[in-house]
């Protein structure tokens, strides 16, 4: 019996290797991918710690990449010994006077000599201690600002305008009175630039209220929006939630690129180059929006308003010329059945249970898309991108952390260490930019992780230091190692927590 067990275990063990990783030599790869972006992730952060007690006179008696026996390392001329350890799931810095890795005082600290003393983290002031401290999560801020300001300038990045091209039907935007050629100006204030990041906005703020600015014909307008819960597959196994609005994004223009031979369009007289301007009367600002406005218009004769021999570089309505020459094209969409399954090509696609008509022109192929491009910024320019960037993750972060805390979002999207090496072994397998990224994004999280007011953590650690220089003396040792024993008890839990996570999202448990 106990030979069934193990090798049902054997079997299902192989199964989620091949599933999870791909195969055995995956693992190892991924797993290699795993360590190195952590290592390299926990190395700068504890540089952080190890650069700023160096200049504060602290005496560095080990820097450790990883936990538990010593793999392999170095001792350096100033008596640091500097380490790789079995267990790569973090690292530390340990100082003169540090009984443990969480930087807890040994019982020397109260023997300690004058010269001893004056090298030891525990008697400098409460200012230094504190900046020691914020070195840590600092560093790793600074290192995502310094990866930005490279690719800034040197990649570039995607500009798409903040216009709206269309308006899904039956959803928050249309609801909340959202137009074509609306132009978004902020979010909750936040100012908008790109169309970019109104969708980071609306992602992350699934089931809650937002104020969106537009511009409208030259005003203002403020629209109150509750972007709807989508459910997404994570694709890790797991289920992740965003919030859609249901806006269409700067879009192809109404501009015909080729027509069918033989096609009901060609034989109602449009041509290549025509640019479609207005339906019925309203205006068309891109071919998403003819799309969605024919949508309800199945076999029915609709009107056309064509700008025929205008430059390629006219867009829309908004940018055609006063003279030019005007074309009126009457026609009826053809019919098109969809059923069960979401549309494609659009965002956000529309779930249907039951068969659905809709108008289409399938005649016309549009022109591509003129309005996405790639600018690159000057160092001034790539130093405030960096550093908004840096403050726009992290925001979007702390967000998050509040949601997970108040229920807004479920703590089932918490990953683990399985989760991190799995992305990690991904994007490493992508290229270089997206590995980078990911790094970026990974040391954002770190750092603010490191500041949560949790003993053993550095936020925990300022925590009491806000509590010396109130107080005027230090909090007892007694109450430190207790909450430092609760700290560490959280965050074990929270570990063991999220890697649950992890195989509960593979193996389908409590889905």
């Amino acid at each position: 019996m106990s030979t069934v067990r193990l090798d049902r275990a054997t079997t299902e063990a192989e199964h989620f290797v091949e599933q999870f990783f791909g195969g055995a030599l995956s693992v190892v790869e991924y797993g290699v991918a795993f360590v190195l972006v952590l290592s390299v992730l926990v190395f700068i952060h504890e540089w952080g710690h190890y650069y700023i007690a160096r200049r504060c006179g602290v005496q560095i008696e080990s820097f450790s990449i990883g936990f538990g026996p010593e793999l392999f390392g170095i001792t350096d001329r100033a008596g640091t010994r500097w380490k790789f350890c079995l267990i790569p799931l973090g690292g530390y810095v340990k100082m003169l006077g540090d009984a443990d890795p969480a930087s807890m005082p040994s019982e020397a600290v109260a023997t300690m000599s004058e010269e001893d003393k004056s090298n030891s983290f525990f008697y400098k002031s409460v200012g230094q201690r504190s900046a020691i401290v914020l070195a840590g999560p600092m560093a790793n801020f600074i290192f995502a600002i310094a990866v930005f300001f490279v690719m800034f300038m040197t990649v570039g990045e995607t500009f798409t305008p903040a216009r709206i091209s269309g308006v899904a039907p039956d959803t928050p935007a249309a609801a909340a009175g959202f137009e074509s050629g609306d132009v978004v100006l902020a979010v909750d204030g936040r100012s908008i630039h790109r169309f970019e990041e109104l969708q980071k906005n609306i992602r992350i703020n699934a089931g809650s209220e937002v104020t969106i600015t537009v511009d409208r014909d030259g005003r203002n307008v403020n629209l109150p929006v509750t972007p709807a819960v989508r459910v997404i597959d994570d694709g890790f196994g797991g289920k992740g939630q965003i919030g859609f609005l249901g806006v269409y994004g700067p879009s192809a223009p109404a501009r015909v690129a080729e027509i069918e031979p033989d096609s009901m369009e060609e034989a109602a007289g449009l041509q290549p180059g025509d640019l479609i301007v207005e339906l019925n009367g309203d205006l068309v600002y891109s071919a998403s929006d003819l799309n969605n406005k024919i949508r309800d218009k199945a076999d029915q004769p609709v009107s056309l308003t064509v700008l025929r021999g205008v430059d390629a570089d006219v867009a829309g309505p908004e940018d055609a010329p006063a003279d030019a020459e005007q074309v009126r094209i009457v026609l009826r969409p053809a019919p098109y059945t969809l059923g069960g399954e979401a549309e494609e090509g659009a965002e956000p696609a529309t779930n249907t249970d039951e068969a659905e008509v809709v108008g289409t022109l399938p005649g016309i192929a549009w022109a591509p898309l003129p309005n996405i491009t790639r600018i690159y910024s000057n160092p001034f320019h790539a130093a405030y991108r960096a550093v908004s960037e840096t403050y726009s993750i992290g925001a979007s972060t702390v967000t998050a952390i509040g949601q997970l805390l108040t229920g807004d979002r479920s703590v089932k999207e918490l990953g683990g260490p399985l989760k991190i090496a799995r992305i990690s072994g991904d994007v490493a397998k992508q290229n270089v930019l997206s590995l980078l990224h990911f790094m970026v994004l990974l040391s954002i999280n770190l750092g603010l992780i490191n500041l949560l007011p949790v003993p053993v953590l550095d936020g925990g650690h300022l925590v009491f230091y806000a509590l010396e220089a109130l107080r005027g003396k230090p909090v007892s040792l007694r109450m430190q190692e207790y909450s430092f024993r609760v700290g560490l008890a959280l965050v074990l839990c929270l570990m063991i927590f999220a890697t649950w996570n992890d195989l509960a999202q593979f193996f389908g448990i409590g889905a």
